[in-house]
């Protein structure tokens, strides 16, 4: 891929306030109408199907998604609506609400910011997108992005973790290439890509968050709905508090 064609990308996160207040004035977010339509190639690993899937935002075409939440299951079709900020809102600090998004740092490495956490998120995301599909590698990379947010379970009960699940597989080859995977992606923000610091790399893509809506839509934590799509178990960003990427040419 050319580093400076513009992508547009779309991550998914969690918001269970409405509404913020900024400088003593009530600001209220835009929304966006997000729908999941299908598990993309449906290639799965340890009993889970990867990224990406696809889905559309505001009845618009249908793009591919990548999910960054191992914890929470959802089933297709599905739909909810979310609040839109953008990642260099989130890498600046200057969004509605950033201590209201799914994640505020990564578990895997507790030393990276929540902004660094959304920068290596996106690099996977990205590299995702890339791999051909329903690949070792693409599978793989969705399982390190998972694990940099939820590598073992963080304590929620039910939950192995992206790494954990693997292990619970006795999957140890495709386990110690995610976490190298993660590695990788971390130590980009250190070294850089293709000769570009981490930001001029995510500048050539268009980055939007979609934060949950908890307030407008019931709760569906675990909800099972009907879908034509039979287990491994489908883990997605639409119920109750989640996170995931999404992409369009």
């Amino acid at each position: 891929m050319n580093p400076r064609a513009q992508r547009t990308y779309y991550l998914v996160a969690a918001l269970p306030i409405l509404v913020v207040v900024l400088a003593n004035q009530l600001h209220a977010q835009p929304t966006a109408a997000l729908y999941l339509n299908s598990p993309g190639s449906g290639a799965n690993l340890a009993g889970v199907y990867t990224s990406p899937y696809t889905g559309t935002i505001n009845g618009g075409p249908t793009i591919k998604m990548i999910c960054d939440d191992f914890a929470d299951d959802s089933y297709v079709p599905e739909s909810w609506t979310a609040y839109v900020a953008s990642l260099q809102q989130i890498t600046s600090g200057t969004a509605p609400e950033t201590s209201d998004v799914k994640w505020q740092g990564s578990t895997f490495d507790t030393s990276l910011s929540q902004a660094q956490a959304y920068e290596v998120a996106a690099i996977l995301s990205i590299e995702i997108l890339q791999a051909t599909t329903g690949s070792t590698q693409q599978k793989d990379l969705s399982f390190a992005l998972w694990g940099l947010f939820d590598p073992n379970g963080n304590g929620v009960s039910g939950d192995p973790g992206a790494f954990g699940q693997l292990a619970l597989y006795g999957d140890t080859t495709d386990e110690n290439a995610a976490i190298a995977d993660l590695n990788t992606a971390v130590g980009d923000l250190t070294t850089g890509i293709q000769g570009m610091s981490v930001s001029s790399y995510l500048s050539n893509y268009n980055v939007t968050i979609y934060s949950y809506d908890v307030v407008g839509l019931a709760r569906r934590h675990h909800r099972k709905s009907s879908s034509p799509y039979p287990r491994p178990r489908h883990r997605h960003p639409f119920s109750l508090r989640e996170t995931f990427l999404g992409w369009s040419a």
